[in-house]
């Protein structure tokens, strides 16, 4: 059975070309254009992941994240952060330690994936029984990358 990723992103075309990404790639996916309307998809839906803007026009990306936080049903669902603001990525793995990992726009498509794809190979049961610290790591060119959760 195909896994299925919610999408909380209120710009139309990116989160159109993400969900045509992942549906490529075997994924079904939901998408909401804001926080409230990702809630009820989520409450009707149960994803197995949701990927969120963190800037969102009414509740933001963090209000979304602790509200799923605090109920039992919502706790588990892994959360990958979306941003285009620089500053927001370490204050995210700060704040958040349990998130799953943080992407920063503009990102390639296929890294999307990839980190998806490799997060239900290996980390959904560990994800599952412990908080997730952010850990840095090496882009494939040898440069810091302080942006991503290393699973």
């Amino acid at each position: 059975m195909a896994k299925t990723i919610l999408i909380i992103e209120d710009d139309v075309l990116l989160r159109g070309a993400i969900a045509d990404i992942l549906d490529l790639h075997g994924y079904e996916t939901l998408e909401a254009a804001t926080g409230l309307g990702g809630i009820r998809l989520c409450n009707q839906n149960a994803p197995d992941l949701i990927l969120c803007d963190v800037n969102l026009p009414g509740l933001t990306g963090y209000d979304i994240f602790t509200m799923m936080q605090n109920r039992p049903e919502t706790a588990k669902i892994p959360f990958i952060f979306v941003t285009g603001v620089e500053a927001e990525l370490s204050r995210m793995y700060q704040a958040y330690p349990n998130i799953l990992g943080v992407l920063r726009k503009p990102f390639p498509m296929l890294e999307l994936v990839n980190r998806i794809d490799n997060f239900f190979a290996k980390g959904l049961a560990e994800h599952n029984e412990q908080p997730r610290k952010y850990r840095p790591g090496r882009r494939s060119n040898g440069e810091e990358q302080n942006d991503t959760v290393q699973p």
